[in-house]
């Protein structure tokens, strides 16, 4: 069955029409109203001219709401956490996941906690266009607007094992995301230690006067650097081209992260600026809150937090 579009009215309910009739699959249709899960809508139906099912999402956003605003970690991993229980759910009573309808308008969010609760519609040959969660996630986590506020390299992890499991176990899943959900955030502390550093190389670190630079055309007196969280180490972007990968004719090389694509993301220093550019990598390119599409650009200011799949870096100048 193709579901267009998930309408509503103002009694705070998503309702779908089915027609003709013989398309609801009845032994499902039982066992979804018997479904006693917080991670699925309750559902009431009509059956006059045609038949209609009724969603009453009472005091739940449609996740496009939420995703209109910035979402901390926690929230974003009860969202993805709600939604696989879902899976969980209906895979233990038999219903097909396939009718588990995945899209900003048909998937309700609790506006505090970010969980989530679907819409299930019990129609004989499933919902078209079939959209697997693993799919759904993948176009979801570049999509969100993150908090600036928390280290970001669980989201690199996140990326990552999505990418890499395409057949995704729910349980296993739910397991690494409750995982992610207990990860302690990287020390304050580690932000001074940023600092005291840069400053140790402020003091020892002069430009290469231009008569003695012999890439005078590729180089730049603005002193910036990136700092690498993960092992503090610190690179001097002294040069208006950085590639960025774990290729070793790379600027600045990372070989010990596989998430690391080969040329992954390009600094560049034109105009007074310092530009990124995500170089169509696989696990993509973050600035604090903000993902590059392959290629796309975007300016960086002191102290901004650059991902590189789960490799975070602060950019210094």
């Amino acid at each position: 069955m193709s579901i267009s579009k998930i309408n509503f009215n103002d009694k705070n309910e998503a309702f779908i029409v089915v027609d003709p009739i013989n398309e609801i699959d009845k032994d499902a249709f039982k066992k979804y109203l018997d479904l006693d899960s917080p991670y699925f809508l309750n559902c009431e139906f009509e059956n006059d001219k045609v038949f209609t099912l009724f969603y009453a999402y009472e005091k739940y956003i449609t996740l496009k709401s939420l995703l209109s605003q910035s979402i901390k970690k926690s929230n974003v991993l009860s969202l993805i956490k709600s939604l696989t229980q879902a899976y969980l759910d209906a895979e233990e009573e038999g219903l097909n996941t396939n009718n588990i309808l995945l899209g900003v308008n048909s998937i309700f969010c609790h506006p505090e906690t970010a969980q989530a609760a679907c819409v299930y519609v019990p129609v004989v040959n499933g919902v078209l266009p079939e959209r697997s969660l693993r799919m759904f996630l993948k176009e979801l986590v570049v999509n969100i607007i993150y908090s600036d506020e928390e280290e970001m390299t669980w989201l690199g992890d996140l990326i990552r094992y999505i990418n890499k499991n395409r057949q995704l176990n729910y349980k296993e899943f739910y397991a690494f995301l409750d995982s992610l959900d207990k990860d302690d955030d990287i020390p304050s502390k580690v932000n001074q230690f940023d600092t005291d550093e840069i400053e140790d190389l402020n003091q020892i670190l002069n430009p290469i006067p231009k008569k003695e630079s012999i890439v005078e055309e590729r180089t730049t007196e603005v002193k910036a650097y990136l700092h690498r969280r993960s092992d503090h180490s610190v690179y001097v972007l002294g040069k208006k081209d950085i590639y960025i990968g774990k290729a070793s004719s790379n600027e600045i090389c990372i070989k010990d992260n596989p998430v690391i694509s080969r040329v992954h993301a390009i600094i560049r220093f034109a105009d007074d600026h310092f530009i990124i550019q995500d170089n169509g990598s696989t696990n993509h390119t973050f600035v604090n809150s903000f993902v590059l599409q392959p290629n796309q650009t975007k300016i960086l200011a002191a102290n901004d937090r650059i991902l590189l799949g789960n490799e975070e870096f602060i950019f210094k100048i």
